[in-house]
């Protein structure tokens, strides 16, 4: 029976009407054709892969990886539904007009080339929709490279969705690198980021090829998808307009300018007003401190300007009365605390501490520590008294910053270690000698700390005339610090004025070397009266020179220039003397001075 051709208004192919065959019983491989061919192949080739579409569209930025693996997947169910097609319109040429003597061979060239207007028709299509799915891949590639750097909002999305036509998927290439501009290429990290900066993006981390990639993309953004004539476009005007480059350049010298200011005004502007010292009275600093530290320890200790003996350390009895208050300290014994610089009100309050403490006599040990058991206590009261005074205003003119109960336990700590301990055991351990000894060494050092020895003050005034390097070893060997007399032992508090000291002699070295060293002499004294710094410590010793000087005990040296030894002394040397010297060239002493 002739099926019924009727003519859909969309297409010219003719609508097919089944009937029922063996092939209601059709396997996998075989598709039941309810429609046209055209019908059929403008249905989508993916079936079972609608919901991956859907997908694809929310999830535009997944990974190269799995997009390949789906292009391959759908190209190959692509071939199978192809082929499956053609075997059906085989079979249902078959099955509809098989081969009879009813029917004629017209009718079948008829079926044969409707079949073919089939095929050419499913070719025709296919073609197309290669070149679709061709167009399509360009746009997707071009709409994944705008939407990694600028993600599109939900609505944005759906209104994409709403107007784009639903096609079927295809496969889709590998993402290609994007083509870099000349232009782009050539500019420097400073107009990429001001460039990228124009669009919003945070680009103060980005290196430049980061930089690179996302010019290129905003350029291929403004770019024409299409194409004319087989024509290329070229590229439109730069991206970023000029007048927001000015302004971002005109931004950036404001920042520079900005940061330039800060930095001269914290080198240059008014720095943290630091604590100033009063002018009437001024504040004393921790060495004002540490002299009323050692004012204090004199009171409590009983001493005077004139007596400075150290007290027996306290007994068994007085240490047990320690930590009870006394009942009067009146009629027992006379004020222990007689030194000139306190005043009755100082007394006052001392008594009042040590007489709630139960301490009849402030009596420490100095040969233990401050902190033993036999010390701690009256070292502590020391402290404590003298916070109280500085609170009552007795003690004045403390730096606020040194007004602190732990900073002046730990100066009177040092004070009480390093001077007060170290003196009671020189007097009351060492034997006289040894104190003589002691006295006579501290006296020399701290001579020679405050002033430069004879050796040094001639080198230094011969390098100031200049010319005199011959001179240097000669001040070296010719010059002693033992010229002047031994010096006898003080008296314990006497008071002495400069100190006279005779010249002793040299008798190995000539006489136009000593009238040198006296020139020396005169010309540093000159130097030190002309100067204005005030001299500090002690005064030097007044070296005289006598008519006859008693002979020193420096050496001959040797080495030296053959006009430094006398001629006198020379001649009384013997042969083995004389060479022994290895005098060498003589210097020029004519000029000298």
């Amino acid at each position: 029976m002739r099926e019924s051709q009727q003519s859909d208004g969309s297409s010219g192919y003719p609508m097919l009407q089944r009937f029922p065959t063996d092939l209601d019983h059709e396997t996998d491989e075989d598709v039941v054709l309810d429609s046209s061919p055209e019908d059929l192949l403008g249905k989508s080739l993916f079936p079972e892969n609608d919901d991956w579409a859907d997908a694809n569209q929310h999830s535009e930025g997944s990974e190269e990886d799995q997009l390949s693996d789906n292009c391959a997947s759908h190209a190959g169910s692509t071939v199978n539904h192809q082929q499956a097609i053609r075997r059906s319109l085989c079979n249902w040429s078959h099955h509809e007009y098989p081969h009879s003597p009813e029917t004629g061979h017209d009718e079948i060239d008829e079926l044969s080339g409707d079949d073919g207007d089939a095929e050419m028709a499913y070719s025709d299509e296919e073609d197309r929709s290669e070149d679709e799915d061709e167009n399509v891949d360009s746009k997707t590639e071009a709409s994944l490279e705008e939407d990694e750097w600028i993600p599109m909002s939900q609505d944005e999305l759906d209104s994409s969705q709403a107007k784009v036509p639903a096609q079927a998927p295809t496969a889709r290439a590998p993402a290609m690198e994007i083509d870099i501009d000349p232009q782009i290429a050539a500019m420097s990290t400073a107009e990429l980021r001001a460039r990228v900066k124009a669009y919003g993006l945070p680009c103060a981390a980005l290196k430049q090829d980061r930089l690179l990639i996302l010019c290129a993309a905003f350029a291929e953004q403004q770019r024409p998808s299409g194409t004319r004539s087989g024509q290329r476009f070229c590229d439109v005007a730069p991206t970023v307009p000029s007048s927001s480059l000015d302004a971002a350049h005109a931004a950036l010298q404001a920042v520079e300018q900005i940061r330039l200011d800060l930095n001269t005004t914290k080198d240059s502007g008014p720095r943290r007003k630091t604590r100033r010292k009063s002018q009437v009275p001024s504040t004393i600093e921790r060495s004002g401190l540490r002299e009323l530290i050692r004012k204090h320890c004199a009171v409590l200790l009983g001493w005077s300007q004139k007596k400075k003996k150290f007290p027996r350390p306290a007994t068994e009895g007085e240490k047990s009365e320690w930590g009870q208050p006394l009942i009067s300290l009146s009629g027992h014994k006379p004020n222990p605390y007689v030194h000139e610089a306190a005043t009755p009100q100082q007394v006052r309050i001392i008594k009042e501490i040590m007489q709630q403490a139960g301490v009849r006599r402030f009596a420490p040990n100095f040969l233990k520590p401050p902190n033993s058991p036999d010390n701690k206590l009256l070292w502590d009261l020391a402290v404590d008294t003298f916070v109280e005074l500085m609170e009552c205003g007795e003690y004045v003119d403390i730096d606020v910053s040194l007004q602190d109960h732990q900073i002046i336990g730990s100066e009177l700590c040092k004070y009480v270690q390093e001077t007060l301990a170290r003196r009671y055991k020189k007097e009351n351990l060492w034997p006289q000698d040894k104190q003589t000894s002691h006295t006579n060494t501290q006296k020399r050092r701290s001579r020679r700390l405050h002033h430069p020895t004879l050796v040094e003050t001639r080198l230094g005034t011969a390098a100031n005339i200049g010319g005199l390097e011959c001179l240097y070893p000669v001040i070296k060997a010719a010059t002693s610090e033992d010229e002047t007399d031994y010096e006898e032992a003080p008296l314990k508090n006497r008071k002495r004025g400069r100190k006279h000291c005779n010249i002793l002699a040299v008798p190995w070295r000539s006489s136009k070397i000593t009238q040198i060293f006296v020139k020396l002499d005169d010309i540093s004294a000159y130097q030190k009266q002309a100067g204005f710094a005030k001299p500090s410590g002690p005064q030097p010793r007044v070296r005289q020179r006598v008519k006859n000087p008693t002979s020193g005990s420096v050496q001959s040296s040797p080495n030296l220039p053959a006009n430094v030894y006398g001629m006198r002394w020379s001649k009384q040397l013997t042969p083995k003397q004389h060479h022994s010297l290895q005098p060498g060239l003589p210097c020029d002493l004519k000029n000298t001075l």
